[in-house]
């Protein structure tokens, strides 16, 4: 946990002395604003998420409008757990803690309202935890706890603390820690300062410089944020530069690693939604392969080259499919030279269970023969993703036989992998920095470039639309994002409303951000207008 700087002593009042033209009603006015921005651009962007930038560019082209049309609707997981760290804050004052929001999520989620509201693995764990009795910080060991969890929910802590980036900073510390750590932390003390100072002071550049001090000047958090901060100054106008040289620099290879030891026979180029990697274990199978369609219509392949003895040879698969979610099919493909076969993989009697191929490669006896085996899409795509244990080449007589997995690089296309970091929360910082600077301050086109970066592109630009509303104010909103709300926010929640009006909203939180400068907690919802 960074050690913050002492924040502004005397709450509210040297807040308004400070900011004198920020009374209560236009806290209101810019929390309203940011909620706006916020709900609409992170529903609007909701359709691309995890998409690699070159389809959504493929897709869209330049984006100047949302993906898809906005809509108030939850549960999306930024926005609930932002919800609900207000409410701890609420209910607890200024000396709410970790565990008063873990709280929160215990008493006012159910699992039922979870199923597709984007909340990852970790948080499912790490809920089931705090339900058994654990007590934050949950530790997992997980990539995912340096992630986006905290960071996507941050710029609450920045409209409950307009000008004061130290204290804002800090209450997201405090919700960051419950399952996040080390650069997970920090990303959501950045966004909170960024939130903070920009609500007070529109000028960009000095809010990311002043939001840098809450980021430990030795991470790599700190490093990136120069980084963009100077490819920024260098290239002004080149946004994509700016993002070959952040993918170039940043990048993370072990994935790569993986799949050469996997079976150094075959070139694997997979996409990475839901993660692809490699399995110590799977439903009874040691090394297996987890791939994923890149899209509907880019299937994953493994490919390799080989000289099939004249005597023949033969190609033998073992694969199957997801466990969960439930009855998830997806398309092999197998292509021999010009031959190509198709199967679909499917649960068999109520699960999924591994299926066997063998492939007789007579036909091509003496000759130098491809192989693709793809993973592809049947319908839509979502959780397609093929189980391989590595496919078994043989002679004749049974003895291995060994391909070349790197002859389709060599023969003219670049390897394709799931652009993968480590730490996982850089890609996410850096598409918030890429529309906060190359956007200009310009609403439209600082949501569009952080979407058009790809990664997790509802959060990111979900953020950016926050930070933006929280600058601009609600009339700098295109109507193409905030009109589709009608001033509404739905979320799913137990045992409190689901149906607000954001300026009700933003009221509420605003007399609450009053009330922890004070050092006081929020009277109850009726007891103030």
């Amino acid at each position: 946990l960074v050690i913050m700087p002492n924040p502004i002593p005397g709450g509210y009042q040297s807040l308004q002395a400070a900011h004198p033209a920020l009374d209560l009603r236009q806290w209101t006015a810019i929390i309203h604003a940011g909620w706006v921005g916020k709900v609409a651009a992170g529903s609007g962007a909701l359709a691309t998420e995890m998409w690699p930038k070159e389809r959504i560019h493929q897709t869209f082209g330049v984006l100047v409008a949302p993906p898809k049309p906005p809509t108030p609707r939850g549960p999306l997981d930024d926005t609930t757990l932002a919800f609900l760290g207000w409410h701890a804050a609420r209910e607890h004052g200024p000396n709410f803690t970790a565990s008063h929001i873990a709280q929160e999520w215990i008493d006012h989620l159910t699992d039922a309202n979870l199923q597709g509201g984007g909340f990852g693995k970790e948080f499912l764990d790490t809920l089931a935890r705090l339900r058994r009795g654990e007590r934050p910080p949950i530790r997992s060991g997980s990539p995912r706890a340096e992630w986006i969890a905290a960071q996507m929910r941050a710029e609450i802590w920045g409209m409950l603390a307009p000008g004061d980036p130290a204290r804002a900073a800090d209450y997201a510390a405090r919700d960051a820690n419950i399952l996040n750590s080390g650069n997970g932390v920090y990303a959501a003390q950045f966004v909170a300062a960024l939130a903070s100072q920009l609500m007070t002071d529109p000028d960009i550049s000095k809010a990311i410089a002043t939001a840098s001090q809450y980021v430990p000047p030795d991470s790599v958090l700190a490093r990136l944020i120069g980084d963009v901060v100077r490819w920024h100054q260098e290239e002004p106008s080149d946004w994509e530069k700016t993002w070959q040289s952040f993918v170039d620099l940043y990048r993370d290879r072990s994935l790569e690693t993986q799949f050469a030891a996997w079976s150094p026979d075959w070139l694997v180029e997979t996409g990475g939604w839901p993660e692809a990697e490699v399995l110590a274990e799977y439903r009874g199978r040691r090394n297996v392969l987890r791939s994923h369609p890149f899209s509907d219509n880019e299937a994953a392949c493994l490919t390799t080259e080989l000289t099939v003895p004249s005597s023949g040879a033969s190609l033998k698969l073992e694969v199957t499919c997801n466990d969960t979610p439930a009855n998830v099919d997806w398309l092999l493909r197998v292509r021999i030279g010009e031959k190509v076969q198709e199967y679909p993989i499917r649960w068999i009697d109520g699960q999924s269970q591994w299926q066997d191929f063998t492939f007789d490669l007579k036909p091509w006896a003496g000759q130098r023969v491809t192989i693709v085996l793809e993973n592809a899409v049947l319908g839509k795509q979502a959780w397609e993703a093929g189980f391989w244990t590595a496919p078994q080449l043989r002679d004749a007589r049974g003895q291995p036989l060994h391909g070349s997995g790197s002859i389709a690089g060599s023969a003219g296309h670049p390897y394709r992998y799931p652009v993968d970091f480590a730490p996982k929360i850089l890609p996410e910082t850096f598409s918030v920095l890429v529309g906060l600077l190359y956007g200009e301050g310009d609403f439209r086109k600082s949501v569009s470039l952080a979407t058009m970066c790809g990664f997790d592109t509802d959060c990111n630009a979900g953020t950016v639309g926050c930070l933006l509303g929280l600058r601009n104010g609600l009339d700098a909103i295109p109507a193409e994002w905030k009109d589709p709300l009608g001033d509404r926010y739905e979320l799913q929640v137990t045992g409190l409303p689901r149906q607000w009006k954001i300026s009700e909203l933003a009221a509420e939180m605003a007399q609450t951000g009053l009330s922890l400068a004070s050092g006081n907690r929020t009277r109850k919802s009726g007891d103030h207008t």
